[in-house]
């Protein structure tokens, strides 16, 4: 019971220390409390925006959240193209991205990768998830997904395209997979 009583005491210890660490905070929401009129302190937090802009600014041009589609071209039915993919991107500043697919998530929505800049508005990524059958419960094996993309003059779209290589379940034997054409438009504060 003393072994209980004290590991209470060290994770409120270690929640206490998280949450009033400046360096520990995340960057979108501040959550301390903000001094208003009277001196008394209002308990909404401050969200803080950042806006995109190429001018004076260190940041890559892809950095930032992004409305997506994985698109085969005249692969639909009629020789549309055919969406394959629709969901949210989000490229981090430290080389790293995580996405948000429309797939069923019992499926797996969730994947991630790493990206760098190949030119002044051009970036590689190479993304990996992992696949299951619409139960839910067989593992198909791990997907990868490789991407160009070109960052449009406004900072607000994108384009390049993808290669898709799915593996069987360990790992080791390509099955395949189509390529195509990825776009992207910025989701704005």
């Amino acid at each position: 019971m003393k072994s209980l009583t004290r590991l209470h005491a060290f994770a409120a210890v270690a929640i206490a220390a998280a949450w009033f660490t400046p360096s520990a905070r995340a960057g979108c929401l501040d959550m301390r409390t903000a001094p208003v009129a009277g001196g008394l302190h209002a308990s909404a937090p401050r969200v803080r925006t950042v806006a995109f802009s190429d001018e004076g600014n260190d940041r890559a041009p892809i950095v930032g959240l992004w409305k997506i589609q994985f698109i085969l071209p005249g692969a639909g039915p009629m020789g549309e193209d055919l969406v394959v993919d629709d969901g949210y991107a989000t490229w981090h500043s430290d080389g790293t991205e995580l996405m948000n697919s429309s797939r069923p998530p019992i499926t797996g929505s969730f994947c991630m990768g790493v990206w760098k800049q190949t030119g002044r508005r051009t970036f590689s990524l190479n993304h990996w998830a992992l696949a299951w059958a619409a139960d839910g419960v067989t593992f198909i094996g791990p997907m990868n997904v490789t991407e160009v993309v070109t960052v449009y003059g406004d900072g607000d779209s994108y384009k390049g395209t993808f290669q898709l290589t799915q593996y069987d379940a360990t790992g080791t034997t390509p099955l395949g997979g189509p390529s195509g054409v990825v776009v992207g438009t910025r989701i704005k504060p």
